[in-house]
C-alpha cells in the first residue's frame, strides 16, 4: 500500500475506533450496567474493548504519518508566530509533543474500558502509560540517537 492510500485507510480506522468507542462507552455500556451490572456490562465491555482494539491496531500502521504531518503544521505554527526559522530541534519538539498528546488520548480512549475489567488493570496501565510518556520526553528532549544504544 503507498502513502497516498495509507493516510485515507488510517483515518477510517481511526474514526471506526472512535465510533465503537463513543457508541460503546456512551450508549451500551450505560444500558448494560442498568440491565445486569455484572455479567452484562463486562460481556459489553469486552465487546467494544474488542472491536475498538481492533480498529485502532490496525490504524497504528499509518498513525506515525499522522503524527508527522500533525507535528509539521504545529512546527510551522510555531515558526510563524514565534518568528524562528524551522529547525530540526523545534520539529522534534513538536513531534514529541504530539506523540505525548497521542499517548494520552490512547490511554483516556482506553480508561473507561480498562476499569469496567478491574480498577487494578487501569491502574497498571495508567503506569505503563505514565513510564512510556516519561520514555519518550526523554527521548524528545535528548534526541533519538542518544536513547538508541
Amino acid at each position: 500500500m503507498t502513502d497516498d492510500e495509507e493516510l485515507p485507510q488510517t483515518v477510517i480506522y481511526l474514526s471506526t475506533s472512535a465510533l465503537i468507542w463513543l457508541f460503546g462507552v456512551l450508549v451500551f455500556l450505560p444500558l448494560a450496567e442498568e440491565i445486569d451490572p455484572g455479567r452484562l456490562s463486562l460481556l459489553v465491555s469486552l465487546m467494544v474493548f474488542s472491536a475498538c482494539s481492533f480498529f485502532l491496531l490496525r490504524g497504528f500502521k499509518g498513525l506515525g504519518q499522522v503524527l508527522e504531518i500533525t507535528s509539521n503544521i504545529f512546527t510551522e505554527k510555531y515558526a510563524l508566530k514565534k518568528g524562528q526559522k524551522n529547525t530540526r530541534r523545534t520539529r522534534r519538539k513538536m513531534r514529541t509533543a504530539v506523540e505525548v498528546g497521542a499517548l494520552v488520548v490512547v490511554y483516556l480512549f482506553y480508561f473507561p474500558l480498562l476499569s469496567r475489567f478491574h480498577p487494578s488493570i487501569s491502574g497498571v496501565a495508567f503506569i505503563i502509560a505514565g513510564l512510556w510518556i516519561l520514555w519518550t520526553l526523554l527521548k524528545g528532549v535528548q534526541g533519538p540517537e542518544s536513547l538508541s544504544a
